[in-house]
């Protein structure tokens, strides 16, 4: 049981402290109570990056912010970054380095070992610290209320967490994704992992079956091949990351299979059970039949918007048909005041997907095949290069026919952060890129001049 303290504060308002067993003092305000509403400058709901984000600059800036997730706060924070996963992949990218070292003229003497629970432990350390990190920089906002537990709309300015009911003129949804499970016959007496538990296995898969190539199962199949296991993935459709760009599809599938990941495209699993000290399954592509040992099974289909239980129509917030919330390029939903971010919404320039893979993948704001889908008249530039012993590259930007702005843009490459923070401004104010206006190397800033030159309509 956590310990309990109280606290005095300000008059009318009863606080608290407790201790999470493996967390630092977090302060709760019951100032809530049941029936009344409390209100507030800004509420956002989901703790993820973009929430996080948004309400510590609000709360920076003096606006009294109340900040709900489903969970405590650094728990979908660090998920959401990927620190446990990045750490992993630096590991996975050391053993590849010092395996590959003699393409760059390094001579490492006897073999390349891996400790896998030191690598863990590392691991364990970096979650730990960026927790804390986290944990320190929200507890030191004084305008900002944190609130763990579901949270629904009751009104466009009115939010339900539990009894409690919240008022503001501004709420910001920052939509996180889920995974999907399948429910496969057989899978429920079968062991399986999911992108939250494999982080924590302290020791190398044999033959790791991942099912998804989405970017949480192309994560770990690249570690995990790194590492040294032998690795398969499984995927329904023709390639990996179906949504984004074919060209960067094409070069990451590529990349992974350097690494000894295979792929398995058109396939879909039927069922699943033990073989061994194993995992069973039967697949089916077409009306071919096969089946796939192994010793460890990762989920990881695409995820799907956690809009479920937030009764957005109470609101007036449109869904598509997978839950996805649509919204206007500036993330304004069809409620007044409400706006959505994050890989939840449809739309939007604030969408983005990011795969922690080497190289690293990252695309913002529309992509083609959703500015095709609309009929919005487009054009695109994209340059791939790639020299050898050096990770492949691709950039892809797409602006609007009529007024040059920047609609949209993928990275693949070493530079992907570099160039995705230096256009995101541009996606933001729907401007046109201008290649001299970020602060870029020389040889960055020539790429993007050669691209923003190269313009053509897109089909």
């Amino acid at each position: 049981m956590a310990a309990l303290s109280r606290r005095a504060g300000p008059v009318g308002v009863r606080q608290a402290a407790y201790r999470h067993p493996r967390r630092r003092w977090i302060r709760i305000r019951s100032d809530l109570g049941e029936g009344m509403a409390d209100q507030f400058d800004a509420i956002v709901i989901g703790a993820g990056e973009a929430g996080v984000a948004h309400a510590a600059r609000m709360a920076t800036s003096g606006k009294r912010v109340a900040l709900i997730g489903a969970e405590p706060a650094d728990e979908t924070w660090l998920r959401e970054a990927g620190t446990a996963t990045r750490a992993l992949a630096e590991s996975a990218r050391a053993v590849w380095s010092a395996r590959h070292a003699a393409r760059f003229g390094v001579t490492v003497a006897g073999p390349v070992s891996l400790d896998m629970r030191a690598v863990r432990s590392r691991q364990a350390r970096l979650v730990q610290a960026a927790g804390a990190a986290l944990g320190e920089r929200l507890g030191g906002l004084k305008h900002l209320t944190r609130l763990d537990g579901p949270a629904r709309f009751a009104a466009p300015d009115a939010v339900m967490v539990g009894k409690r009911r919240l008022l503001a003129p501004e709420i910001l949804l920052d939509v996180g994704m889920r995974p999907l499970m399948p429910n496969w016959p057989g899978l429920e007496s079968v062991s399986h992992l999911t992108p939250a538990t494999l982080p924590g296995l302290d020791s190398l898969p044999g033959h790791l079956i991942v099912v998804g190539a989405s970017a949480a199962g192309l994560e770990f199949a690249q570690i995990h091949a790194r590492f040294g296991a032998k690795v398969s993935v499984i995927e329904a459709g023709p390639r990996p990351l179906a949504g984004e760009d074919e060209d960067a599809s094409a070069l990451l599938r590529a990349a992974l299979e350097a690494d000894g990941v295979s792929f398995l495209f058109n396939t879909r699993v039927d069922a699943a059970d033990w073989a061994g000290h194993g995992v069973l399954l039967s697949l089916r592509s077409g009306q071919r039949l096969s089946s796939i040992e192994g010793t460890h099974l990762l989920l990881a289909p695409e995820p799907v918007p956690m809009t479920a239980g937030l009764d957005l129509a109470a609101a007036g917030i449109a869904v598509d048909e997978a839950g996805f919330v649509t919204v206007d390029a500036e993330g304004r939903t069809g409620a007044a005041g409400v706006r959505a971010l994050g890989p939840g919404t449809l739309g939007g320039a604030f969408a983005c997907t990011r795969v922690l893979t080497d190289p690293p993948f990252i695309r913002l704001g529309l992509t083609a095949a959703q500015l095709r889908q609309a009929g919005r008249p487009a054009l695109v530039a994209t340059r791939k290069e790639g020299e050898k012993d050096q990770p492949p590259e691709c950039i892809r930007l797409l602006a609007d026919a009529g007024t040059g702005a920047l609609l949209g843009a993928s990275f693949l490459g070493p530079d992907a952060a570099v160039l995705a923070a230096a256009l995101r401004p541009f996606i933001l104010s729907a401007a046109a890129p201008d290649p001299v206006g970020p602060l870029l190397p020389a040889r960055l800033e020539a790429r993007l001049a050669g691209l923003v030159a190269g313009f053509t309509p897109l089909k």
